[in-house]
Formats: structure tokens, C-alpha cells, sequence
């Protein structure tokens, strides 16, 4: 996927690959300002679809505010959340918590076991009884009356009564009072001051648990939710910040393993990352992809194998490129969709039957479809007579598709 960004217009590109051999892409342009969509498959028709998102957003009131707020913020962030407010935010609320929580119990250089590992964490516990949480639902939620910077969002952008945002927090207050439940919280911190671990307990001894922890180049986490959903990490440092190693997931009684190797972030800004992964769940053929990077793009191989028999391989790229010039199609000349018109469209006015029949061959054909062309002619007949494209379909000509494509496969 290539993509670009500037001023009003984002544009991206999707391509699938099997074996070198490219089947197909999609572009996709939006447009910032009103949330026009633009699409097209450039192998099926240069001809862009555009859906009319804003003609649809005048029906929701609180969507269009919504929409007016993410636009605005995408032109100027700190019109809605400056940085100098956010820090403000921030260590007012955690001041709160600091200032209502003074009973801590600190260990120092607790020695923690995470699996075959040991790691020394100061551990800071709070036991936080009903009566100090509903005081702190109470201050918070003071706290969240007088704030012009929540309400400059909630009320004046988003257009929310303030008797009804003080409402909502007098709810919130109501239900942490009817709660009569002790619970203790345990944060895990390193030497150098990061938190690597944070547990809750309640008075029936049910724990919810996240930490992490590095031994040498032994890495391992330990992740409880509930009894019926835990994972574990188990990974070693093989290179500098290269990691190898396994995450397993229980879940209900459903297991997913997730082998990684030889994993590393090329690209911290994106993303970016080389190395090898393999998923393998119960009742399910094992997934391989593999990952590289020039440090510009990532992609992503998926070799398809179905039941033992191997298709062939899928290739993804994805590249983002802010700042470089996308010119918005025109609606003029678009085969447009909204809200007034969805019923009523026929896929002729859009493109071709020989076209599409002409597309879907080419893809059967380089995926090693037998009868590919039989395939695509059924395909398409049955597509061009289902009545418009978004409603009044002619399931008959549906069934007779099924009927038709059980004997290819046969």
C-alpha cells in the first residue's frame, strides 16, 4: 500500500501480489474537509466510485459534530488540545490520585518471578477500600465539572448540555458507591523508573495481572485477565533488539500460539519491522508471514496453504508518504453514491460485463482456477442480473450462480 498526505487530500494505494504476479489494487482518495470517499480497482476500471459520506452525515446531527471536530483538529491540533493543556490535564489528574492515595507501601528491590526469570522491581501497593473510592469518584468527578478544557470539547465542540456531562458524572459517582468491594493495586517498577507491571486483587482473591520483565537477553510476560484468559511471553534477545521467541494465548479453553523470529523495528516512526511470525490455531492451518523492510515500506508475505495444499504467495506493501502531492478525483465524472440514489443504482452504469468478466479471469487464472474463464462469466452473469447495485437483488440469479460454480469446482 503507497499513501500520501497533504492539505486536504489523503491518498492511498492497496495491491495484492501472488507469486510476483500482481491481481489487483485499490485507490482510495478522501477528501479531509468533507469526508468524501473515492475508490476504483485501476485492473477492473479507471472509472472512480465516490461515496457521498457528508451528503449522509446531514442526517446525524451528533456525527456531523463529530466530524467538524476531527477536522478541525486535523488543521490546527491545538485549537482543540494544546500542548501546555495536556500536561496541565494530566498532572492535575494524576495529582489527584497521588494526593487521595498517601497510604502506599513501598518494597524496594522485591524480588519478582515471571516464569523461569527473576527481576528486582520497587513495588508500590495501595489498598483502596469502598469509602476511599467513592471519595475519588467524587473529587474526579468535580474535578470533570470545573474543567474548561473537557468541557471547551464535550460542550462547545461536541455540543453536549452540561447538565447533561455533569449528569453522566453523577451517575458514575452513584455506581462506585454501591460497590463494597476491596480492591489492592500493585505497580511493578524498574530501576531506571519505568512502570513494567501493574496487578489488581479483590477481596476474593481474583487477580488481574500484566508484567513484564528482562533477564539478560531472557525476556518473558506473564498477562492474566481473568481464570479463563491468561497468556505468557517467552522470548530471548538474539541481536541487538532483535527478539525471537513466543506468545501463547488461552482463552475459554481456546489456544493460539504465535511463534516470532529474528523481529526488529526498522522504522520506530512507522513501524516498520523485519522477522518471521507463524500463528497456529486449534482447528485451523498455521499462518506464515514474513516481514521485511527498506526502511521506507513494509511487506508482508503470506504463504496460502490450505488442507496441505499450498496456493502461492501473498504479497502486501505499505508505504506512507506525508507531505507528497494526491490530486482529488472529480465527482463529475464519478459514478456517485448517496444516500438519495443507493437504491436505485445499476452496476452497468458503472462498468462493463465484459469488463468485469475480463477481470475476474485474469485472477482466476494467475491463482490457477480451473475453468477460469467458465468461473468468471458465471460470476459476472449472476452479478449483472441482480437487479441495482445496493438493494433489489434477483436471488434467482443468485441460485443459478451457485448451481453453476458447484459444477465448476466439481
Amino acid at each position: 500500500m503507497d499513501g500520501s498526505i497533504k492539505g486536504n487530500a489523503a491518498g492511498y494505494n492497496i495491491a495484492a501480489s501472488l507469486n510476483g504476479d500482481k491481481l489487483a489494487s485499490i485507490d482510495y482518495d478522501l477528501n479531509i474537509d468533507n469526508f468524501d470517499i473515492f475508490l476504483r480497482c485501476p485492473e477492473l476500471t479507471e472509472k472512480w466510485v465516490a461515496l457521498d459520506i457528508a451528503d449522509q452525515l446531514t442526517y446525524d446531527e451528533d456525527a456531523q459534530k463529530a466530524l467538524d471536530l476531527y477536522k478541525e483538529f486535523l488543521n490546527d491540533p491545538e485549537s482543540i488540545l494544546s500542548p501546555a493543556d495536556l500536561e496541565s490535564e494530566i498532572n492535575k489528574y494524576v495529582s489527584i490520585w497521588c494526593d487521595n492515595t498517601k497510604d502506599v507501601k513501598i518494597e524496594k528491590k522485591e524480588t519478582i518471578n515471571i516464569s523461569d526469570i527473576s527481576v528486582d522491581y520497587t513495588v508500590a501497593e495501595v489498598h483502596v477500600t469502598p469509602e476511599l473510592a467513592k471519595d475519588m469518584a467524587e473529587k474526579y468527578s468535580e474535578a470533570v465539572k470545573n474543567d474548561e478544557v473537557i468541557k471547551n470539547i464535550w460542550v462547545n465542540k461536541l455540543g453536549m448540555d452540561e447538565s447533561e456531562l455533569n449528569s453522566q458524572l453523577d451517575d458514575f459517582v452513584s455506581e462506585v458507591n454501591t460497590s463494597d468491594s476491596d480492591v489492592t493495586l500493585k505497580t511493578y517498577i524498574d530501576p531506571t523508573g519505568t512502570i513494567r507491571g501493574i496487578s489488581m486483587t479483590n477481596a476474593d482473591g481474583e487477580e488481574a495481572k500484566v508484567i513484564i520483565g528482562k533477564e539478560d537477553t531472557k525476556i518473558r510476560g506473564e498477562f492474566t485477565f481473568s481464570d479463563e484468559c491468561k497468556a505468557t511471553l517467552t522470548a530471548d534477545e538474539t541481536a541487538d533488539k532483535t527478539y525471537s521467541g513466543t506468545f501463547d494465548v488461552d482463552a475459554d479453553g481456546e489456544t493460539v500460539k504465535i511463534d516470532f523470529d529474528s523481529i526488529k523495528v526498522v522504522d520506530e516512526t512507522n513501524g516498520y519491522t523485519e522477522g518471521n511470525i507463524k500463528i497456529t490455531a486449534e482447528d485451523s492451518d498455521v499462518i506464515g508471514l514474513k516481514l521485511s523492510s527498506d526502511g521506507k515500506s513494509q511487506t508482508v508475505d503470506y504463504d496460502i496453504n490450505v488442507e496441505g495444499t499450498n496456493y502461492g504467495k501473498l504479497s502486501i506493501n505499505v508505504a506512507t508518504n506525508k507531505g507528497s502531492e494526491t490530486s482529488l478525483p472529480s465527482k463529475d465524472d464519478a459514478f456517485v453514491v448517496s444516500e438519495d440514489n443507493m437504491q436505485t443504482l445499476k452496476l452497468e452504469d458503472y462498468v462493463s460485463q465484459s469488463e468485469v468478466e475480463s477481470f475476474l479471469k485474469d485472477i482466476f487464472t494467475k491463482v490457477g482456477l480451473k475453468d477460469a474463464d467458465e468461473a468468471s462469466k458465471a460470476i459476472a452473469e449472476s452479478a449483472f442480473n441482480g437487479g441495482s447495485v445496493l438493494g433489489g437483488a434477483d436471488y434467482g440469479a443468485a441460485d443459478e450462480f451457485d448451481i453453476r460454480l458447484q459444477r465448476i469446482r466439481g
